[in-house]
Parts: structure tokens; sequence; C-alpha cells
């Protein structure tokens, strides 16, 4: 599942740097989203020394993970920087791309499953 994730991702990342003028390179958006996943293995280990202090791991699980997700974010919007030789703006353009996408098409569905719902119950 999650490779399915990175891969899409990287697809969609990848068309907009290709309607954006760059060349476009899949592999490597693909080799680079994969790097730039690697900070978030730390996650567990970090909680599982906690839990056994037993010393808010809930709390510093979600600090870890925002701390990491920061850091994965980070490393992939200077690859694109690097692969690609654009601006920072750009690059976190295209990095924030597929998260902006599947949040609008999320809300769409939630939209019509409302609105199907609502015409069944007054229906």
């Amino acid at each position: 599942l999650i490779t399915a994730g990175v891969v899409i991702t990287a697809a969609l990342m990848d068309l907009l740097i290709q309607f954006m003028g760059h060349a476009g390179h899949v592999r490597e958006t693909i080799s680079l989203l994969n790097y730039a996943l690697f900070p978030q293995l730390f996650i567990m280990p970090i909680v599982y020394i906690f839990r056994t202090l037993s010393f808010a791991p809930v709390f510093f699980y979600a600090l870890s993970s925002f701390v990491f997700i920061l850091w994965s974010s980070y490393i992939a919007v200077r690859g694109f920087m690097e692969m690609h030789e654009i601006g920072a703006g750009r690059a976190v353009v295209v990095f924030l791309f597929p998260f902006i996408l599947a949040g609008v098409v999320s809300f769409f569905i939630l939209l019509l499953a409302a609105l199907l719902l609502w015409g069944y119950i007054c229906g």
C-alpha cells in the first residue's frame, strides 16, 4: 500500500514538473521520495524508548511524527530543487500538489456522498 502511494505521488509530482516545462524523471522521483521517507523509520524506536520509560509516549509519538514528517518534507523539497534546478517556491508547490489534489478530490467525494445521503433521507 505504501509502495502504491509513493508511485502515485511521484507520478503526480512528475506530471506537475513536466507541466512546468522541466524534464520529468519518474524513476528518480520515486527514488527521491523513498529517500525522503527514510527519517520516518525513527518514529517507532523513539516511541518505544518513551513507552519503556513510561514517560508520555503519546505526546512524544505526536512530536516525533511531526518532526520526522518535516524532515522528510525538507529532504524531498531539497531533492526537487537539486534534481530539476528549480527554486524553493516551485519545489514546495511540486511537493504539496499531490496532497492538495487529494484534499480537493476527497472534499468533492464527501460532498457528493452527503448530497446522496440527503437525497436518500428526504426522498
